[in-house]
């Protein structure tokens, strides 16, 4: 296109062929843009099938021909509809529909016990690093509530979402974690994906903005309870490795059943007996034995 662009520029607009230049070069930009668009969809779709992968308990039905990846974005939820208070969450935003999934802990996706088999080993540490929460269409998305910046209060946003099976409005809160995406980009590609999704074309009209204290959210609390979920975890892993290795909270009576099954001398008297005489002891009844009555 370069080219063509190069001969149209160095031809004179009398010339009789400047408008066929023209036309061609449009015509020419007219099927660079559509393959362009293809093959951004193509790589939409790539991504998808990669997503699809990596989340556990994935929908099948996300994955279709009309749909494609958008954009990601890495969440703490504040509110205890989806997952729980400080969970970290993320949202894969498609075309039509946003998956809602939970981030699984490393600490939990590398733990490997010794006593295991090497095929349980291998089953284990390919735990897939997302694990399915919620599936929501982004025609159930009735507004994208963006929470006002305060000390208090950063990169926070709300969805209001209501099914048609049901008969009350469902507010969901998160803030972001991460530097990329901007909340500000965010929320604005999210209502545009809504507002092509049901036909609309005032996108601005999904979104508006309200202040913290109007919510009840603070994101200093969440700081905690994810702190306090890290440390409960630990201690609980801690304790279950302790237990499964621990020797030393034997009951006594299945020491003294291992020692007795162990040892070949297991009645009382034989233990205060010389070896010696335990060994005559033990030829004396192997002759017994033998001996044909």
């Amino acid at each position: 296109m370069p080219a063509s662009a190069d001969i149209l520029k160095h031809t004179h607009k009398n010339n009789p062929d400047h408008a066929a230049l023209e036309k061609a070069l449009a015509s020419v930009r007219e099927v660079m843009t559509l393959i362009n668009e293809d093959k951004r969809k193509t790589e939409g779709q790539m991504v998808m099938f990669d997503i699809f992968n990596e989340i556990d308990n994935c929908p099948p039905h996300l994955v279709s021909s009309h749909r494609n990846f958008v954009q990601r974005c890495d969440v703490v939820e504040l509110s205890d509809g989806l997952s729980g208070k400080g969970d970290q969450l993320v949202l894969f935003l498609f075309s039509d529909i946003l998956e809602v999934c939970k981030k699984r802990s490393k600490a939990f996706s590398s733990m490997k016990s010794p006593s295991t088999s090497s095929l349980h080993s291998i089953r284990l540490t390919s735990v897939k690093p997302f694990k399915h929460i919620r599936l929501l269409p982004l025609s159930h998305i009735k507004r994208v509530v963006d929470i006002r910046e305060t000390e208090d209060c950063r990169n926070v946003f709300a969805l209001m979402c209501r099914s048609n099976q049901e008969l009350k409005e469902r507010l969901y809160s998160f803030t972001i974690v991460e530097d990329e995406p901007q909340k500000g980009a965010f929320l604005k590609t999210l209502c545009r994906q809504m507002a092509n999704t049901v036909c609309k074309a005032d996108a601005e009209n999904f979104l508006t903005s309200l202040d913290p204290h109007l919510l009840d959210i603070n994101t200093s609390d969440v700081v905690v309870g994810t702190l306090g979920k890290a440390f409960k975890f630990a201690s609980r892993t801690r304790m279950k490795v302790g237990r499964a290795f621990s020797f030393n909270k034997t009951p006594n009576k299945l020491k003294r059943a291992v020692s007795s099954m162990m040892s070949p001398f297991s009645n009382s008297t034989s233990n205060l007996q010389s070896p010696a005489t335990q060994l005559g002891q033990m030829r004396l009844a192997s002759c017994n034995n033998l001996t044909v009555r």
